[in-house]
């Protein structure tokens, strides 16, 4: 689940919680596209040899997951 719609552990879990038994699934929100101002306060931490709160910063406001948010913050690394 986690690759198809980028949610968490926390929000997968409860998504999964939510399920009506008699097959109606609720609607999962996609995470947000990470916009320019997110992209400046990614890079100021990355200046700041801060990823891991970069990483943090791009799950929390886009409601990407661990790994995409990561190969985010990566990219714009590199």
């Amino acid at each position: 689940m986690r690759d198809s719609t980028g949610l968490g552990l926390k929000a997968a879990k409860d998504y999964v919680e939510s399920l009506d038994p008699s097959g109606v699934v609720p609607r999962v929100s996609a995470p947000i596209t990470p916009d320019a101002d997110l992209e400046s306060e990614v890079h100021m931490l990355l200046l700041q040899d801060k990823k891991i709160q970069a990483i943090k910063l791009v799950r929390e406001r886009t409601g990407m997951g661990l790994k995409e948010a990561k190969d985010y913050v990566d990219q714009l690394d590199s």
